[in-house]
């Protein structure tokens, strides 16, 4: 959703022919499409649209080098590739600028227009300007999905407990001459330790 209001806005607001946001992949080695103001946006998302860091596209060069690309007329630019998904034939412009927080490249966002010649200088200062706090919103929104899932699996684990807990004995039995005693302590919270006390005929005990 986050990405999607992204590109919406920005292309609302500046009236850039083309908005799309991509983010690095957990290797490191893809950008990964997320969202884009084309009518073809879902289906990429759905075919898991990536290019190679570095090695495809104005986009993936971009977030290779950490630096802007602005293109004025891909027909000339030898880094350009058209999409494998539906092509966006009528581009003649490209500018993409890395999204960072500090020293991390968390993606790209790009524009695209259909006139040669269509970015300039304040373009770029725009873009950048508009990444920097695109960039702030992803690393948030990511650091809240953490912070749930983590939540999660702290339940889960509770849970768990609980059950593990339940299978041990209310407490040792009581046997005349014997003094007996059990203590279960997990590491963190659960615990791959189990004890139970089983009685067998003719008053003898069995220890597990």
């Amino acid at each position: 959703e986050l990405f999607q209001q992204v590109v919406d806005r920005i292309q609302t607001s500046f009236g850039y022919d083309h908005v799309q946001v991509f983010t690095i992949a957990a290797d490191g080695n893809e950008v990964i499409f997320r969202a884009s103001t084309s009518r073809q946006s879902a289906a990429w998302r759905e075919a898991g649209y990536r290019l190679r860091v570095g090695q495809e596209g104005i986009i993936g060069w971009v977030a290779a080098q950490r630096q802007p690309a602005l293109v004025n007329d891909v027909s000339r630019e030898p880094r350009y590739l058209v999409a494998r998904h539906g092509a966006l034939g009528r581009t003649r412009a490209e500018l993409a600028v890395p999204l960072m927080v500090e020293d991390r490249v968390l993606g790209v966002l790009d524009v695209q227009s259909n006139h040669v010649d269509a970015f300039t200088g304040d373009d770029l200062f725009v873009l950048q300007t508009l990444a920097d706090q695109v960039a702030v919103a992803i690393e948030g929104a990511w650091l809240h999905e953490q912070a749930l899932e983590r939540e999660r699996l702290q339940r889960e684990l509770e849970v768990a407990r609980s059950i593990q807990a339940s299978l041990l004995p209310e407490g040792p039995p009581q046997i005349a001459g014997w003094e007996i005693a059990a203590h279960w302590q997990p590491a963190l919270t659960v615990a791959g330790d189990f004890y139970d006390f089983i009685p067998l005929a003719e008053g003898r005990w069995g220890v597990l």
